[in-house]
């Protein structure tokens, strides 16, 4: 049975019962290393293909080495890397057994006390994860399940798209740099306007060649009116006197074409997956709670969700603001005394999404906007840890909302500062 600790649940401890299994991950084998809780049982470690056959041998072995020190459990220890670690995963929680993730980092630190020697290869990766569930330097696996296992997926994707459709963006903005850097001045790279442009009238000379009044035609249609007449004739008359290139109009007009339609592609997918994602919000108990946060969209807590999973399963809200690297640190030796950083050790999608919804919320959320004025403008605080501490107070507030079951209401400062007690409940 894992051992834990009464005032901190979630560290581990290894016990006389244990036989610990560190492995390291790669893409086509996996290095694997026994020991048992003191270290000084140990087998030499060796190779497992990453594949079922691979996976059998994996348990076949460990179940033998188990039987042979007389052990009653066994405990995995492996780092979360990506995608290659899931099959695994899966393959060992299906089958009851218990495993715990060893942060990367910890790995890397590790590795020149473990042998006094800076190399670094799978096989000593392997005795280095062994180490360090050792010593209880390790978190308690969690796999996301049903809904937040579809949101995690969809979240994945969904910033993929997001990637991809700003780095054609950017390609775009440097071909029309050259062959029309004059329209710029009139539209966002980002705007309907562009893609108008884009699908008809590629390079100025097109619009020249299309004349004024089909130009004009043209583009009303595209647009549904909705870009002014006189902004059409103020590109129409720089088109005509352009200081593009007209040297490889035919290829940069092709370059242009597939941007758009990569563009276009993408742009209907990633409305797919929004859709997919406010639908699995849906369906999730507190969603529609969560919802009711002014400035927070389903997408939005839906992207959030995909990074935390279910919120019910963390003690307290600094759990997940440790999550998200949003915790403090700083440096400090005798009578030095360095500034506070927030540590950056945890999801980046996470920290970004909260950082980016803060600055929206601080226009539309009554409650963030008076922290944000008194914080800035009375006590004289910088605006980015401003925003950081509020970010920090955002996953606060969503904590409370579902631990209370309450909808939002910004009245109640107790209930999102994690102070609401039965009595005023």
């Amino acid at each position: 049975m894992i051992t834990t600790s009464k005032s901190n649940p979630k560290r581990f401890f290894v016990n006389s019962e244990m036989m610990l299994v560190g492995i390291d991950i790669s893409k086509h084998k996996h290095s694997v290393y026994f020991c048992d809780f003191t270290g000084e049982r140990k087998r030499k470690p060796f190779f497992i293909t990453n594949n079922h056959d691979g996976f059998q041998y994996l348990l076949k072995e460990a179940e033998q080495q188990k039987r042979l020190w007389n052990l009653n459990e066994i405990v995995f220890g492996m780092e979360p890397t990506g995608s290659y670690v899931k099959p695994l995963q899966y393959f060992l929680e299906e089958r009851c057994y218990q495993i715990q993730s060893i942060n990367p980092l910890h790995t890397k630190r590790w590795k020149d006390i473990e042998d006094n020697h800076p190399s670094k290869n799978d096989l000593k990766d392997s005795i280095i994860i062994t180490s360090l569930l050792r010593m209880g330097k390790s978190i308690h696996h969690r796999r996301p399940e049903g809904v937040f296992a579809e949101l995690n997926n969809y979240a994945a994707y969904y910033h993929q798209l997001i990637t991809d459709i700003r780095r054609q963006r950017n390609y775009l903005e440097a071909s029309y740099a050259c062959y029309f850097p004059e329209l710029s001045n009139f539209f966002k790279f980002n705007s309907t306007g562009v893609m108008y442009i884009m699908e008809c009238f590629p390079l100025p000379q097109d619009i020249v060649n299309a004349g004024y009044e089909n130009f004009l035609k043209i583009m009303k249609t595209k647009s549904k009116g909705c870009i002014a007449t006189e902004k059409l004739h103020s590109l129409y008359q720089v088109s005509l006197t352009s200081i593009g290139m007209s040297q490889g109009a035919d290829s940069a007009r092709v370059v242009i074409n597939a941007i758009y339609e990569d563009i276009s592609y993408k742009q209907y997918h990633l409305k797919q997956i929004k859709t997919a994602i406010m639908t699995c919000v849906d369906k999730i108990s507190y969603g529609s709670l969560l919802v009711t946060i002014p400035g927070l969209s389903k997408v939005s807590v839906g992207l959030i969700l995909a990074e935390t999973g279910d919120i019910n399963q963390y003690g307290r809200y600094q759990d997940l603001v440790k999550l998200a690297g949003l915790s403090l640190k700083h440096n400090q030796s005798g009578e030095y005394h360095g500034q506070y950083h927030i540590s950056k050790v945890g999801r980046v999608r996470l920290r970004r999404i909260l950082y980016m919804l803060t600055l929206e919320m601080i226009i539309n959320n009554q409650l963030i906007n008076q922290i944000y004025n008194y914080q800035v403008k009375k006590r004289g605080n910088n605006k980015v840890k401003t925003i950081v501490s509020l970010s920090s107070k955002l996953l606060g507030i969503m904590y409370s909302m579902v631990k209370y079951e309450r909808s939002f209401d910004p009245e109640q400062r107790k209930l999102y500062a994690g102070y609401l007690t039965e009595n005023n409940q």
